[in-house]
């Protein structure tokens, strides 16, 4: 039974897996993809935790993996690199923050922090 579990699971475990490795590689800056990264691994839990064809028990560990994933989510607010990071980078800018539908006032909010380390950081330097 637990080796139906664990098959049950391996999706899942694949996903994790590939998410993981793609954020912590030494091979290239990483830190745009963090927030993209957490909101595809939030979708597929969702889409995982409502499959009612799962058992109860791996039902309840998808449900405690949103609850973390959540978790970390959150901690991203307490610094605005995550946000600044993907605001300078080509591929995402502020378009991604509202096709994540995003609220507007989360979006001002990146951008204006963003804005402001620009200009206390790097803006006096660059001549």
């Amino acid at each position: 039974e637990q080796w139906g579990l664990l098959q049950c699971m391996e999706p899942i475990f694949k996903i994790l897996n590939k998410a993981t490795n793609w954020i912590s590689t030494s091979k290239y800056p990483t830190l745009h993809q963090v927030i993209p990264t957490m909101d595809i691994l939030n979708d597929m839990l969702e889409k995982e935790f409502n499959d009612t064809a799962r058992p109860a028990v791996i039902h309840r560990a998808i449900q405690r993996g949103i609850i973390v994933l959540d978790k970390y989510y959150s901690l991203t607010d307490d610094s605005i690199m995550w946000k600044t990071a993907m605001l300078l980078h080509p591929r995402y800018h502020e378009k991604w923050f509202h096709n994540a539908k995003w609220e507007g006032s989360w979006v001002d909010t990146a951008v204006r922090e963003a804005h402001r380390i620009w200009t206390q950081a790097y803006k006096t330097t660059i001549t």
